[in-house]
């Protein structure tokens, strides 16, 4: 697979995003039972990560995978697309869900949530 690796910080859990409308609680996401999750950005799929690379870094969710297009022109933030979350009051409280993918942004809910090019793949 032709590409570029990348890896990067998904989520933060335990933490208020900057826009105070978001905080994920320590140990709420599970991963999505797939192969590979989507990276997506305004709904086309341009890259990949593999569900056994997600893991919680303290409490930091990281992943590594393959992204497909010009570096230099894709956002670099990311976000998680959280399925089937189970919320409280107070904003959005994420008390459960599952991580069904990832979407490339250019304001990303924590300034940490950034990819990194690792190398090109042929």
């Amino acid at each position: 697979m032709s590409g570029m690796a990348w890896t990067g910080v998904l989520a933060v859990e335990g933490v208020w995003a900057d826009s105070r409308q978001l905080v994920i609680l320590p140990g709420a996401l599970l991963w999505a039972p797939r192969a590979e999750l989507p990276v997506r950005l305004a709904g086309e799929t341009v890259g990949t990560v593999s569900r056994h690379s997600v893991r919680r870094a303290g409490g930091l969710i990281c992943a590594t995978g393959v992204m497909q297009g010009d570096p230099l022109v894709l956002p670099q933030g990311l976000a998680a697309i959280i399925d089937t979350a189970d919320t409280e009051d107070e904003g959005l409280k994420v008390t459960s869900g599952r991580l069904v993918g990832v979407r490339l942004t250019d304001k990303p809910e924590w300034p940490i949530c950034r990819l990194v090019y690792r190398d090109a793949l042929e």
